[in-house]
């Protein structure tokens, strides 16, 4: 570990459980966007139309035309993505349902979709549809990419007893350590927008519950102060990597709600054989 993270840890008196807040530490690979002009097809750069294969059509789902938000050009993670976890070469390109559907009627999914393009195959600008809904967006202008790693830590809950939140990685803490961890994480992590490493949540850390509670067709329940099937909930809860946390730019026209995030997760045996087609995205805004 980096020996600025072990100094955190000392200076927030959580020196007695290094060993496990490195066990459950995460390197995030932090985006950096810069305006620039004339940018390469197939570069790491967030908006603008995606670059992607000839007759691509563009992604929908439900019905619901998606925003592109951003593409990745693997090799530019070589230096960064120093456990691999990502794919060496090709293209990542991420889109949301920027336009919110159903959220003024409660019935917000959170639609998104993940494209893995491997390299070698010839890419083009795709054309949104001529029938695009007046809300859809192109976010402009476009910015190329750069990247930094970071270190990352869970959220208190996943960690920390928080009675209705089934911890994912329990940690041994004495009184005052959960103050002591809040002030360790806040000083830890970065700002802003960042593959793999942990989220930062907005209203609360129980992001992977209410993802898979709310794929669970019922199936998990909160009722008589456990959880329904807890074992099996808490196994699909740790199963979950944190893909992409994105984050608003409201500058740009970026804005999910008020000013929230998005959270792109995927199952961690998908993200070892590179599969993206699972992905699924949460959203929290204040």
């Amino acid at each position: 570990m980096m020996p600025a993270f072990e100094e955190l840890v000392q200076q927030n008196k959580l020196g007695h459980l290094l060993g496990e807040l490195q066990a459950v530490a995460r390197p995030a690979l932090c985006l950096r966007a810069a305006a620039a002009k004339d940018l390469p097809v197939g570069c790491s750069r967030t908006g603008g139309l995606p670059d992607l294969p000839p007759g691509t059509p563009w992604p929908v789902r439900d019905g619901v035309l998606l925003e592109f938000l951003m593409q990745i050009h693997c090799e530019d993670l070589v230096e960064v993505d120093l456990e691999k976890s990502l794919p060496p070469a090709g293209l990542l390109s991420f889109f949301f349902d920027g336009m919110l559907t159903g959220y003024n009627t409660g019935q917000g999914m959170d639609r998104c979709a993940v494209i893995f393009t491997p390299p070698g195959v010839e890419l083009t600008p795709l054309q949104p549809p001529a029938d695009a809904p007046e809300l859809f967006m192109v976010y402009d202008p476009p910015c190329r990419l750069g990247f930094e790693r970071a270190l990352t830590l869970p959220p208190l809950c996943e960690v920390y007893d928080g009675d209705m939140i089934p911890m994912v990685t329990p940690l041994p803490f004495k009184s005052g350590d959960a103050a002591r961890y809040l002030k360790l994480v806040k000083a830890l992590n970065p700002r802003g927008s960042w593959l793999l490493g942990h989220p930062v949540p907005i209203q609360g850390g129980e992001l992977r519950l209410d993802l898979v509670v709310r794929h669970g067709a019922g199936r998990y329940k909160y009722k008589d102060y456990h959880w329904v099937h807890e074992k099996e909930l808490t196994q699909k809860m740790s199963a979950l990597s944190l893909l992409f946390q994105a984050a608003s730019d409201p500058a740009r026209g970026l804005n999910f709600g008020d000013a929230g995030r998005v959270y792109f997760w995927i199952n961690r045996a998908d993200l070892e054989k590179g599969c993206f087609d699972n992905v699924r995205a949460i959203l929290q805004s204040g």
